[in-house]
């Protein structure tokens, strides 16, 4: 499709779109979102799905996107790659309905994932690209697709006499590996790629930075620095921040929007700069904006609450609206 073509089904979709959230419905409908995600069922798939078409926020449509992901429905699929097919569509849902499909892990996802893999949205063909490698990855370990669903490796087996439809819908993973020691955090999301085997964290971080390795091997990187936090400290910490600091124009936006994701899954005061820095560069894609701004609500140092409240006000939406949320979590 050619770029006025696009052009013009983007501003068809915006036209037809609700209105933006008013800041209460916003925070009203993110938490929302999560209860649905604990309830893990068919239903919460369906109400997942009006709540999706109720709103215009790209925040909360690429939200439910994500959760789907996290759920690891098999139902959610259909949904999940009309989003991804449809160019209208914002690219940060987009994108985020290809990592779903990525930790969903169904091998059948693997053809719409290769045709995206060339998407004229940089965000859309490079998450693709990670989660088809992702897909490959886990399908060359025996643990993808139905393989990791034992209840239905046991029916085909005729092992399994009452199996509920809910239970057949969800992913069950089998470890792929011993668990990790007591000194590395378990983190209970569904990552868009494994972490890399252990390294020195100078190895780890060179790869990390080098943009000629695969994005799945830097990616790679980054969640083997991320487990390294305990035992390295800030110097894993500075590795991240130096990545997130690069030049909008010099490095993947998805890339640093993961990376602002980990430093709030970490914590760690020391990240509060960058986050900070990332929320305030006006050339930032919005989407290393919205993880940035999340990142700093899950710190909420004062400087954090400072920047969120500095920019709930701001144009960029998604921006605006991650604040809002963020604040709300602090409050």
């Amino acid at each position: 499709m050619d770029t006025f073509l696009a052009a013009v089904q983007q501003r068809s979709l915006a036209a037809s779109l609700p209105p933006s959230e008013p800041r209460d419905a916003c925070c009203e409908k993110y938490k929302q979102i999560f209860v649905l995600r604990n309830r893990n069922d068919k239903a919460a798939v369906d109400e997942l799905i009006a709540l999706f078409h109720s709103t215009g926020s790209v925040l909360l449509r690429h939200e439910v996107a994500y959760t789907m992901g996290q759920m690891q429905r098999i139902d959610a699929v259909p949904f999940l790659e009309g989003l991804l097919t449809d160019e209208a569509e914002d690219p940060i849902t987009r994108h985020e309905a290809a990592e779903a499909l990525g930790a969903i892990e169904a091998p059948e996802s693997l053809d719409i994932l290769a045709r995206h893999a060339a998407d004229a949205a940089s965000e859309v063909s490079e998450t693709c690209g990670l989660a088809l490698a992702q897909l490959n990855y886990q399908i060359a370990k025996g643990v993808c697709g139905c393989e990791r669903r034992p209840q239905e490796a046991l029916r085909r087996e005729g092992l399994v006499v009452d199996e509920t439809e809910e239970e057949a819908a969800v992913c069950s993973r089998r470890p792929a590996s011993p668990p990790p020691p007591p000194t590395t955090p378990i983190y209970t999301y569904v990552s868009p790629a494994p972490a890399a085997k252990a390294a020195p964290l100078s190895e780890l971080r060179q790869r990390l930075l080098d943009r000629q390795q695969p994005l799945f091997e830097r990616y790679r990187a980054l969640f083997a620095i991320r487990d390294m936090v305990p035992a390295e400290g800030l110097g894993a910490v500075n590795a991240l921040c130096e990545c997130l600091a690069t030049k909008p124009e010099e490095e993947s936006a998805l890339l640093k929007h993961e990376i602002a994701f980990v430093l709030g899954q970490l914590e760690h005061p020391a990240a509060g700069d960058a986050l900070c820095d990332a929320v305030k560069r006006e050339e930032e894609h919005g989407m290393v904006r919205h993880e940035a701004a999340e990142a700093l609500g899950a710190i909420g140092s004062q400087q954090a609450i400072d920047t969120l409240r500095q920019y709930s006000d701001h144009k960029v939406e998604i921006l605006r609206e991650s604040c809002w949320v963020a604040l709300m979590w602090l409050d």
